[in-house]
């Protein structure tokens, strides 16, 4: 498919709390976020969110479409979902501007978002490798989509 090169960003989220670097590219017609690991911690983190999404299937969830493993850890390579961040977590500290407009949101509008992330989809406890760096963004049309890794 492709490598993705953090030079040809569109986007970069750096300086990241999970120790991962992630990234937004251009590759063969379509937008992609991209999550690498940069510290051993962070290897560990996406080695379990693909335990996870071998796992799990939610509508809520955003699925890796690309993995690719490397020395540094795995690679996974999302498809781009438009939205705001509503935690955006960093080194120097969280911004929550993205879940401050998501609360101010009309309750009906709210309501129907956390539905979507509030849909079990588990018999009865999620798998012991479920723990894992997740990142919920708010799209446009206000539905919650939920990315691991």
């Amino acid at each position: 498919m492709f490598e993705p090169d953090p030079a040809d960003a569109f986007v970069v989220f750096g300086d990241q709390d999970s120790g991962c670097l992630s990234f937004g590219v251009r590759a063969a017609g379509r937008r992609w976020f991209v999550k690498q690991a940069r510290t051993p911690q962070a290897r560990v983190s996406l080695t379990r969110a693909l335990g996870l999404h071998a796992a799990v299937r939610h509508p809520g969830i955003v699925r890796p479409e690309l993995v690719r493993d490397g020395t540094d850890g795995p690679t996974l390579i999302y498809p781009w979902c438009d939205g705001t961040v509503l935690n955006h977590a960093t080194v120097h500290g969280s911004d929550r501007a993205g879940l401050a407009g998501f609360q101010r949101l009309p309750v009906t509008e709210a309501r129907a978002a956390l539905a979507v992330i509030s849909t079990p989809t588990w018999p009865s406890a999620p798998p012991a490798t479920s723990r894992s760096t997740c990142t919920t963004v708010l799209s446009s049309t206000t539905s919650t989509r939920t990315g691991c890794g």
